[in-house]
């Protein structure tokens, strides 16, 4: 009687435990059922953002040098001073624009 006992009692503990457990996982499942369905509604609201305000001498055009008609080797060295010269300001326009917009971010 009291092996028969003994097992009733490990049968209905065990019996006990699995309904617990599955009762467990009914409740965890449920209080996450809220925040999957939460995530997934998010709304993205833009805010619209004002360009930096840039001067006009940056970006101006910059001056093409006019090529001479009888073009000759004097002529290209000095075309190619000139056109460095409006290679390195250009580059000094981008570099200010880029400061300007670092620090508006």
């Amino acid at each position: 009687m009291r092996n028969s006992n003994s097992v009733m009692r490990v049968r209905r503990r065990w019996f006990i435990s699995k309904k617990r457990s599955k009762a467990m996982i009914v409740q965890i499942v449920l209080s996450l059922l809220p925040l999957l369905i939460l995530s997934g509604c998010s709304k993205i609201e833009y805010v619209p953002v004002n360009p930096p305000k840039l001067n006009p001498e940056l970006t101006a055009a910059t001056p093409v040098p006019k090529v001479v008609s009888p073009f000759r080797y004097v002529d290209s060295l000095e075309l190619n001073a000139v056109l460095f010269v409006a290679l390195g300001q250009c580059n000094l326009d981008k570099a200010a624009i880029r400061t300007i917009e670092d620090k508006h971010q």
